[in-house]
């Protein structure tokens, strides 16, 4: 199984003060092995 079998995932990075934060992305298939991901555009990472 490789990523492009997931519909979504949970991505997370690290806030400047080192606190975790997950957010929900969704996966899709671009061709040739690669994959592409989007998110809500209110989301936490987006926002930043």
């Amino acid at each position: 199984m490789s990523i492009i079998d997931e519909k979504y995932l949970s991505l997370t990075t690290f806030r400047k003060n080192g606190e975790p934060k997950a957010t929900p992305v969704w996966i899709v298939d671009l061709g040739n092995g690669t994959a592409g991901f989007t998110t809500a555009s209110s989301s936490w990472k987006v926002k930043r």
